[in-house]
């Protein structure tokens, strides 16, 4: 048998080439703007110089995420602009051979896995506006499966972007608390070295670091955030917040109690991290890991299907303001949260499977004894 080329795939080549410009553009438009990484950095210029005015502070990212971004202070505009997309783009085919390698993809998934996740709005616009969702995926993929010593240390690295990371840092708060002790460890170094400076910004810069957090949960519509599609569905409800936080709990203890492989509950706690609060789309690169999981299990329609709900045509329309149009507004809030139900659904319907025919075996097995 020949060994496997992308070319003679039709399909495949057909989200190759997509893949290719889609990334070319986010490549050109990081050279020209990383707009997101120059706030970033503007940011931590504003913490160095102006710590007695952080209340109001509106950015809800930790003192690593800093940390990790100093060296590009110190650079260049355009040099830390290519740099940052080297290390993105590094990041990008680090998560392929991750993905590969954890969900034991074929030859052909392989390729198709890059095809398909290469052509997402959100890869495209990660790259463009230098943003740092797929540096935390990578992190969350290099500390996988959290059983070797320093996986906790690697896993720190997430927390440039806390944000996406939370619910695997909780699953391992409860399963293994020792590797989470290095990354607690490893982010408190930020702390550490600014409390030795001086004692006060510390805690100025938790309270507007939980101010700008609220913001997320209160104040900011659309994005991922189910809580937004519902506040702007029913503006009069009293209850979200309390509602939201339940099925959250109740989802993230089920996945946990029932997910027995633990690749497949990585990919779908990523997912959980999006839709309780505000993310803006391009943060939906945390679903490349559950995309690998699609094509693990030869369900090749249904990652086809979520590429083309990712390929952009939402995030075009919100460009041309389509979305601000009166009841279209509520419509379109509900986009990213369907898709992402629909993914923990299909896991959820899985799952249920998994457990019936493994019942079922029992029972046979029972009866032929």
């Amino acid at each position: 048998m020949r060994p496997f080329s992308p070319l003679r795939s039709w399909p495949t080549n057909l989200f190759l080439v997509l893949a290719a410009c889609s990334v070319g553009w986010g490549v050109f438009r990081a050279l020209t703007s990383s707009k997101d990484l120059m706030t970033r950095l503007a940011e931590w210029q504003y913490l160095a110089h102006r710590w007695g005015e952080l209340p109001g502070w509106p950015a809800p990212y930790l003192p690593i995420t800093y940390a990790l971004l100093s060296p590009f202070v110190w650079m260049p505009v355009g040099l830390a602009r290519a740099v940052f997309l080297a290390l993105n783009l590094a990041c990008l085919f680090y998560v392929w051979h991750r993905v590969t390698k954890v969900f034991e993809l074929g030859e052909t998934e392989r390729w198709l896995w890059l095809a398909l996740f290469g052509s997402w709005a959100c890869v495209r616009v990660t790259l463009g506006s230098g943003q740092l969702g797929l540096m935390c995926l990578a992190a969350v993929l290099w500390a996988f499966p959290f059983e070797r010593g320093g996986d906790g240390v690697r896993l720190a690295v997430s927390a440039i972007k806390h944000t996406l990371a939370y619910p695997v840092w909780l699953w391992l708060l409860w399963r293994r608390p020792r590797q989470l002790l290095g990354t607690a460890l490893v982010g408190l170094v930020p702390f550490v070295c600014v409390l030795l400076f001086n004692p006060v910004p510390v805690t100025r810069f938790m309270q507007s670091t939980l101010d700008a957090t609220e913001k997320m949960v209160v104040k900011w519509d659309g994005g991922t955030s189910l809580l937004s599609a519902l506040r702007l569905t029913w503006p009069s409800g009293k209850w979200w917040y309390l509602i939201v936080g339940a099925l959250w709990v109740t989802l993230f203890l089920w996945l946990v109690w029932r997910c027995r492989q633990q690749r497949a509950l990585v990919s779908v706690l990523l997912l959980m991290s999006l839709w309780p609060f505000y993310h803006r789309p391009y943060d939906f690169v945390v679903a490349g890991p559950f995309l690998g999981m699609l094509l693990a299990k030869q369900q090749h329609g249904w990652a086809v299907g979520l590429t083309v709900a990712a390929l952009g045509w939402y995030e075009r329309l919100e460009s041309l303001r389509f979305w601000e149009m009166g009841w279209l507004r509520v419509v379109a809030s509900w986009y990213y949260p369907a898709i992402i139900f629909a993914c923990l659904g299909l896991e959820a319907w899985r799952l249920r499977a998994d457990l019936s025919s493994q019942a079922n075996s029992e029972a046979e097995r029972a009866r032929t004894e």
